[in-house]
């Protein structure tokens, strides 16, 4: 279930004469002193505003999320101030500098889903934690800028007062330890077309150099290496070839990090195992979460134990040996209509007989399904949903006149009168999206229809609702690699 992906549209907004005031990091002890004791390691002012002094909202970084120590803090209004430094011409904001591969390779590329990248006279980013002293760009920032026609001659770091004359700015692909949305994927095939060779599938486990994490990093190399498993190191390896290792890999095992999520450039349902570490011991980080979602991934987590030093290659054996990890017939995708699938994005509302209305989020709906019957219901999909939907109720097996749609309710309400089906029907977005509509019946049976079709049972009655969304074969082939 893709949870970390979301199917909502992309906006670019333009603004005029847009305000850069002062770059700052706030440090954990003044941040504690305005906010109190939080997680966070420090804060960021780094963001613009517009002419009249308001904050663009959607040039933040919008950290934070899910143990990401660095959380934004602009002031929501700013006085107007005089300038010296003025970028003319048609500018576009692609986020803020991460000189680390891991952030850069996320949240460093996810305003660049855009098409004509390269017809911009200028591309604006905000300083991260370096600032602006000591930038270098590296091997892989020429490399990744240079596949989505990015021109780093053009790019300015802003950390002064700054003005700019015309900027369009995006919304994010990817908020780090958050979500991306599945328009990430078409950067993500931008590079993978630039750079990619087929070359024969192998399997990988990704190592690291030190013993940091765990402490016997030769010993669990030597494992992988005797059952057949490529060794490497990606930190010594030149981004293209980086690429390619993961692209060409049907099996890919690692510890949680950066390099591991190289495996949003690997083809689709390939295996990734993520081993538990000392840093990440019982579950998978949350952006490692999100590359194996967007990349169509069967992924696997193996805990550590962290009582030990390092990891028990026994129990790494018995692990792997569970996943049939080394069964060929292993790597086709999965028949579970829950995988690569994403529960339609929206707010519901269940009125259940005898308990009244449930409202249900997007992420809770999949574990519901309640012994006693719906009288109505009601979907509110996001204004910037891709797909929009309208829905009609079944009760003794007469359907509801009118469609309902944007949260309309269906049914009824204290009258006792049982749903026995529901019809669900998508009016736009279908050319991007196939749904598959299951209801839950009081027999104990669920059935699947399509968009449009009639899911109805004539001798129970309707408990639970689910709405599965898979991308069109149309879409899927523009956005594959």
């Amino acid at each position: 279930m893709k949870k970390k992906v979301n199917i909502e549209k992309l906006y670019i907004k333009n603004y005029r004469n847009c305000y850069f005031s002062d770059f700052e990091i706030i440090n954990k002890e003044n941040l504690e002193k305005i906010i109190g004791p939080r997680h966070f390691y420090c804060a960021l002012k780094s963001a613009f505003h517009e002419e009249g002094g308001s904050l663009i909202c959607q040039t933040e970084r919008g950290g934070g999320h899910n143990g990401d120590l660095v959380m934004d803090m602009n002031p929501p209004h700013i006085s107007h101030f005089d300038v010296e430094n003025v970028i003319k011409g048609k500018s576009l904001y692609i986020g803020h500098f991460f000189a680390h591969y891991g952030h850069f390779i996320t949240e460093g590329i996810s305003r660049l889903w855009g098409d004509n990248i390269s017809d911009y006279d200028n591309y604006i980013i905000a300083p991260f934690l370096d600032g602006c002293d000591g930038i270098v760009f590296q091997e892989f920032h020429h490399a990744i800028y240079n596949s989505l026609g990015v021109d780093v001659n053009k790019i300015h770091i802003i950390e002064e007062k700054t003005r700019v004359e015309s900027m369009d700015v995006p919304d994010k692909a990817l908020t780090i330890n958050k979500n991306c949305n599945i328009f990430y994927r078409k950067i993500l095939k931008k590079i993978v077309s630039f750079y990619a060779e087929d070359t024969l599938q192998k399997k990988i486990y990704v190592s690291r150099v030190s013993d940091d994490r765990i402490g016997n990093t030769k010993e669990v190399e030597e494992f992988f290496f005797n059952n057949g498993f490529e060794v490497i190191h990606p930190g010594n390896i030149n981004f293209k070839d980086q690429l390619n290792i993961f692209y060409n890999s049907s099996i890919i095992i690692g510890l949680p990090g950066a390099a591991l999520h190289n495996n949003a450039f690997a083809k689709d349902n390939h295996i990734l195992v993520e081993l538990g570490d000392q840093r990440s011991w019982n579950s998978p980080i949350s952006t490692q979460l999100i590359t194996n979602q967007i990349s169509n991934a069967n992924d696997f987590f193996v805990p550590f134990d962290k009582e030990n030093v390092g990891i028990d290659i026994d129990f790494l054996a018995d692990k792997i040996n569970e996943i049939n990890i080394f069964k060929v017939d292993n790597q086709k995708p999965s028949s579970n209509q829950f995988f690569n699938s994403y529960v339609l994005p929206a707010d519901y509302v269940f009125h259940v007989a005898w308990e009244g209305d449930k409202y249900i989020s997007q992420d809770e709906l999949h574990e519901v399904n309640w012994k006693n019957p719906i009288e109505g219901f009601s979907i509110k999909t996001s204004d910037k949903s891709l797909l929009k939907i309208k829905y009609k109720a079944i009760c003794n097996n007469k359907i509801s006149e009118n469609w309902a749609k944007n949260g309309d309710f269906v049914g009824t309400k204290r009258e006792s009168q049982k749903l026995n089906g529901y019809i669900l029907e998508v009016y736009e977005g279908q050319e991007l999206f196939e749904v598959k509509c299951i209801g839950y019946f009081s027999n104990g049976k669920s059935i699947t229809v399509n968009s449009g079709e009639l899911c109805i049972s004539t001798d129970s009655f309707l408990t639970g609702i689910m709405i599965l969304v898979h991308e069109s074969k149309i879409f899927r082939e523009e956005i594959s690699f």
